[in-house]
């Protein structure tokens, strides 16, 4: 520091008689962070844990979803559903019930199911 005395009558706590009151609080600050380090391994182990325990858990699902039998397509891009195939409509509309591919539109279904509906009433 270049002006020493300077440094010394204005900023320095060293230099006036303070050390003890200074080294008490910085024992207490020293004591409070060891303190939150310990909190924060703490919580880093319990995300390590949770880490560990979600990939185990997306290894299963990966491997049961490879692990799946083979399922046949069931919709090639025609809606050429009648009262001949209402088993492959059925099976289509029960497969995707609840997760409809985007390529799949739930409207032009609806109109296969209203014509196989309309050729039972019509008694074809």
């Amino acid at each position: 520091i270049a002006d020493y005395s300077s440094h010394v009558q204005n900023n320095c706590s060293a230099s006036s008689g303070n050390n003890n009151n200074s080294s008490a609080v910085r024992e207490e600050e020293l004591d409070s962070l060891r303190e939150e380090n310990v909190s924060l391994l703490m919580r880093l182990v319990d995300a390590n844990q949770q880490i560990e325990s979600l990939t185990s858990l997306a290894n299963n699902l990966q491997q049961s979803l490879e692990s799946r039998p083979e399922v046949p397509t069931l919709f090639h891009g025609t809606y050429n559903f009648r009262r001949k195939n209402v088993t492959e409509l059925s099976q289509l509309i029960s497969r995707y019930l609840e997760d409809k591919p985007s390529n799949i539109d739930g409207n032009k279904i609806y109109d296969c199911v209203r014509s196989c509906y309309n050729d039972l009433e019509r008694g074809f």
